[in-house]
């Protein structure tokens, strides 16, 4: 379902209000500003209380928040207890993974381009900015810039799974 979607609007609003007032900064401002979408049903069983649907999540946040979930743990625990919390309510859908990604969207915000400047150039600048931004304005070290692109491709990966079964992605 797509980030505009109710299904995605609910579970956002639920899994705020399940994070609760002492949750990690990083997890409410992931919750509160990113782009969620709840993906189709990967897997399904039977329980005693009925039919199972297991679905994954795609949270894309800014540079500066994934970031910042990615030197927290515990902000990311609390994202996924509120998502699978939230889900669950139902009683019929459970989280199957939670992807956290970078949302390329948030590169506009990073300025609009100067004057006479290529797109390709501004391009490098944006994303220059957003590694800084990632990295918490800290230097570039090997395994955090591994880790910028294991999520990138992650994220890439799982939007391009999803929008060839849901054309609103």
């Amino acid at each position: 379902m797509s980030e505009g979607s109710d299904a995605a609007t609910a579970l956002r609003l639920r899994a705020l209000a399940g994070l609760g007032v002492w949750a990690p900064e990083a997890a409410i401002e992931a919750l509160r500003d990113g782009a969620l979408w709840l993906g189709a049903a990967s897997r399904r069983w039977a329980s005693s209380g009925g039919d199972v649907a297991a679905h994954p999540v795609l949270l894309a946040v800014n540079a500066e928040t994934l970031g910042a979930l990615d030197r927290s743990p515990a902000s990311v625990d609390a994202l996924v207890a509120a998502l699978a919390a939230s889900l669950s309510a139902s009683g019929e859908l459970t989280l199957d993974a939670l992807t956290l990604g970078w949302d390329g969207r948030a590169r506009a915000s990073l300025g609009a381009a100067p004057y006479r400047t290529s797109p390709a150039s501004q391009e490098e600048r944006d994303a220059a900015s957003a590694l800084r931004g990632y990295l918490g304005g800290g230097e570039a070290s090997v395994e955090a810039l591994e880790r910028a692109r294991c999520r990138l491709d992650a994220a890439r990966a799982l939007v391009s799974a999803w929008a060839r079964t849901d054309p609103e992605v």
